[in-house]
């Protein structure tokens, strides 16, 4: 079995952001740290009113220094509110990366919520995409996830690591990334796309949605990317005000979307497996089962 490709190079303990936080910024040195959690990419501690993102392995030094790049220009721009960071970080000798601290954002990510209020949620997640895929801002360009073909090569290979018994739905699965491998390409205007959108990446509180979070993957690309939200979360006869708020989808983004959602839910179901995240398999699971539904 392959080595996930989420495997850690160095995990920030307590006692190392502590130090690191004191370090940069003396003003939280006695602050009680708390541990909000660990995804893919960072670690998160939270200090006061302010959540700390510590970047887990390499690859994630380029998604940080983009993040607290663009997210300041956006920010004021959203119909949601969004994790802008307010502190950062520079490497040093004893921790490698840059890392970021963020006003905390209170809410429960999508995983976790008991919740879910779907017209007022889809409306509501439309109109930030539409927002969003407006805006003319800079960012890295993205081609691979507009590419359905490429994706189900690593699809493919995903399913045959995961350990036996982890999903249910295998063959439903390779039969459905099997019919929309050759959806064409993303042909059309780039846009500026969060990149990661799905349940744990979207707070709610009252049952819609109050804030979105983890832009890690932030960039411009295929729209398809950020759409695959709706798949994810919501029922097929629930999707309708999420189209009618975010406008025109035509039908080879929305397979591509379909693909995405279908894709996000296998990776979403693997790392949870992995590290025993019982909320987020369950969404991962609902995720593929929507993105199955004709």
């Amino acid at each position: 079995m392959s080595r996930p490709q989420w495997a850690p190079t160095v995990v920030v303990d307590e006692a190392q952001a502590r130090a690191l936080i004191g370090r940069a910024f003396p003003e939280l040195s006695d602050c009680t740290l708390t541990f909000v959690g660990e995804g893919w990419d960072n670690t998160a501690w939270r200090a006061n009113d302010t959540v700390f993102r510590f970047p887990r392995r390499g690859v994630a030094r380029a998604l940080m220094q983009t993040e607290t790049t663009v997210l300041p220009l956006i920010a004021s721009r959203l119909p949601l509110p969004i994790s802008t960071p307010t502190h950062i970080g520079e490497p040093t000798d004893d921790y490698p990366y840059p890392w970021a601290g963020y006003r905390w954002m209170p809410g429960d990510t999508g995983c976790r919520c008991e919740h879910i209020n779907a017209s007022a949620s889809a409306r509501s997640l439309g109109r930030f995409l539409r927002a969003l895929h407006d805006l003319p801002t800079a960012a890295p360009g993205d081609d691979w996830r507009g590419n359905v073909r490429g994706q189900v090569r690593k699809l493919t290979r995903t399913l045959t690591d995961m350990p036996a018994g982890t999903l249910r739905d295998v063959d439903a699965i390779r039969t459905l990334a099997s019919a929309l491998e050759y959806t064409p390409i993303h042909s059309g205007a780039d846009v500026l796309c969060h990149g990661d959108l799905y349940a744990r990446h979207v707070l709610f509180t009252n049952g819609t949605p109050s804030g979105v979070i983890d832009w890690g993957d932030v960039h411009r690309g295929d729209p398809a990317t950020d759409i695959a939200v709706a798949v994810m979360l919501f029922e097929p006869n629930e999707r309708e005000p999420f189209r009618a708020a975010y406008g025109d989808i035509d039908r080879h983004t929305w397979q591509r979307a379909r693909f995405r959602a279908l894709f996000s839910g296998v990776y979403q179901v693997h790392y949870a497996s992995s590290v025993g995240d019982v909320a987020l398999k369950r969404a991962g699971r609902a995720a593929i089962r929507r993105a199955l539904i004709r």
